[in-house]
């Protein structure tokens, strides 16, 4: 602006009333007497009324608090007004509220009032408080240091300056011909010749919505939102009421839009969490219904990618015998790498019953990228594994992953508990053992995994010697004690792994998991050294009854699975013959 303009606006009080009718700000201008002198265009829009002002009758107590009298506290008589403020609070025509924020300033022997509108502010903050019930409103105190002059040209920047908004004004080639001291705080380059270049730009705005063709109008205005990285302004755009140009107006808009960004995150984390509820829900609500395992394990592994991001999942479940595997699900593991992930886990089971699983070496990858989740039953007892890939994001969603392993868990738990139950058909009546029907379906589940994870197994046939001499001698009760006594010490020295069976009346048969046919000639040797050697049981009368049996064992990497039973039999029956070779045969 022309320093001789700018100084006939000083010495005129109308222009400075027009320039100040032109800010998009509400501005009050009293004098002395408390008279309510002028209410910019803005003010009246934010109070929503419009005071005659030409009558002289209108006061600031009256306007602001319908009082006839002045405020206690009245800032006429404050010399200090420098960074004060005062909360207003207003009644629109419509019964709604309008909070203020005043900004006195003095000018010549008027005082002139900044209207702030912070009613979007608080109403934000109210709804942040409804949203998390644990944000309390904050009020922003905005304090401004400005110093003082002497004569009317910085009594007038000095007004301007205590604007908590940054202004600015250009000419039709979007040069700056004035600017408060707000802009300094607001923009990343307060020293910018041009609009654009305040923002740090070399060029103008690619969405500036300004075109000199079309005059803007007076009481018309126009907003920008400029993204500043960690700042936000939001720039309104009115006609410069003094010549060709515009006036410019910043706001720091940062609060507001990080407000209403963490209210919408909210929103999404409620419906996220909305939605997960309503699978697991569904989840725990399709397991009664379904009919089989695999309904609900098909359910599990559909719907638990959805709530926890994976790259791969494998899941296994536990048979009712231990060492074996009931069924498999996987999702991004291929055939080989799925097949040496079951052996690995029988593997571990059978052999050293640990529950921890190599699952990072087996699907070669990084230990950290790898996440095993035991499937817990009821009683504690594993009953599955669950093998993910997918590294820090599991591991943040611990408590997620047991809502939904937990219920699955104890859904295989008591499907397990049910198939004993139906395998006790499958048992000896005299000593509770499985009978031959069962030892076969196992041996084909055996057989299953030798050829799919080269698991090699191995049998052992066992036969009663001297079975019909106890019965005859000292009746067929003796002779159940006596199968009875060698049911139970077989019992106590196989593994929980290994599936022991009474195939006839004096006959029994240990099928032998991961065994090879050496460690099971090893298993036989110490059956008749440590367990059966010097065994009597007691027939009465004083007398004893030695307890011996005739072994045989026959291993798949040895044998052919076919021949694998009449291998293991026949050299049962060359150990019978050498034992009879050295006892007394019994008819």
């Amino acid at each position: 602006m022309p320093s001789e303009t700018f100084y006939a606006i000083l010495n005129d009080p109308d222009a400075v009333l027009e320039l100040l009718e032109g800010i998009d700000a509400g501005i009050v201008v009293i004098d002395a007497n408390y008279r309510v002198r002028m209410v910019n265009s803005a003010g009246r829009r934010i109070m929503d009324r419009n005071p005659n002002c030409l009558s002289g009758k209108v006061t600031c107590h009256s306007l602001f608090y319908d009082r006839d009298t002045p405020c206690e506290e009245c800032p006429m008589s404050d010399e200090g007004l420098s960074g004060r403020h005062h909360s207003l609070t207003m009644k629109r025509r419509d019964g709604s509220e309008v909070f203020l924020k005043v900004f006195p300033s003095r000018w010549e022997n008027h005082l002139v009032l900044t209207l702030h509108d912070v009613t979007r502010e608080l109403s934000l903050l109210r709804e942040v408080d409804l949203a998390r019930r644990e944000l309390a409103a904050r009020n922003v105190r905005i304090e401004r240091h400005s110093k003082a002059v002497a004569d009317e040209k910085e009594e007038l920047a000095r007004l301007l300056d205590h604007l908590p908004d940054g202004l600015v004004t250009v000419d039709e080639d979007f040069m700056i011909m004035e600017r408060n001291g707000s802009v300094s705080r607001l923009v990343p380059q307060p020293e910018g010749r041009s609009c654009f270049e305040l923002l740090g730009r070399n060029e103008r705005c690619p969405d500036c919505p300004v075109d000199w063709r079309v005059p803007l109008k007076p009481d018309a205005s126009m907003k920008v939102s400029h993204d500043l990285g960690e700042r936000y302004l939001t720039e309104t755009i009115t006609d410069y009421p003094l010549g060709p140009g515009a006036m410019l107006q910043f706001r720091d808009t940062t609060r507001e839009i990080r407000l209403i960004d963490r209210i919408r995150k909210q929103q999404a984390a409620i419906t996220g969490r909305n939605e997960m509820l309503d699978k697991l829900v569904g989840f725990t609500g399709a397991m009664p219904r379904a009919e089989t395992l695999e309904e609900v394990v098909d359910h599990f592994v559909r719907i638990f990618p959805e709530m926890v991001p994976v790259d791969s999942m494998a899941l296994l479940v536990n048979d009712v015998r231990p060492g074996s595997v009931w069924l498999t699900r996987s999702m991004g593991v291929d055939g080989d790498r799925m097949a040496a992930l079951v052996r690995s886990y029988l593997d571990r089971d059978v052999v050293t019953s640990r529950s921890d699983l190599p699952a990072a070496d087996v699907l070669d990858l990084a230990e950290e990228d790898v996440i095993v989740v035991d499937l817990v039953g009821g009683d504690g007892g594993r009953v599955g594994q669950l093998v993910l890939e997918c590294g820090k994001q599991c591991r943040e969603r611990d408590e997620l992953i047991d809502l939904f392993t937990r219920p699955l868990g104890a859904f295989i738990h008591n499907r397990i508990l049910l198939k004993k139950l139906e395998e006790r058909a499958n048992t000896d009546p005299l000593t509770g053992l499985y009978n031959r029907a069962f030892l076969e379906q196992v041996m084909e589940e055996e057989k299953r995994k030798l050829v799919r994870f080269s698991m090699p197994f191995s049998v052992v046939v066992a036969d009663v010697n001297r079975l019909k001499m106890a019965n005859d001698l000292y009746g067929h009760e003796a002779g159940d004690r006596l199968i009875l006594t060698v049911s139970d010490l077989l019992r106590r020295n196989v593994r929980n792994t290994d599936l022991l069976a009474r195939t006839g009346g004096d006959e029994f048969l240990i099928l032998l998991g991961n065994t090879d046919d050496e460690s099971a000639r090893d298993f036989v040797r110490r059956l008749e050294k440590d367990v059966f050697n010097n065994v009597y049981m007691d027939v009465g009368k004083g007398e004893k009854f030695p307890v011996t049996v005739s072994f045989g064992a026959a291993g798949t990497d040895v044998w052919p699975v076919e021949e694998l039973i009449a291998a293991a039999d026949r050299l049962m029956y060359e150990a019978k013959e050498a034992f009879y070779r050295t006892e007394k045969r019994y008819r």
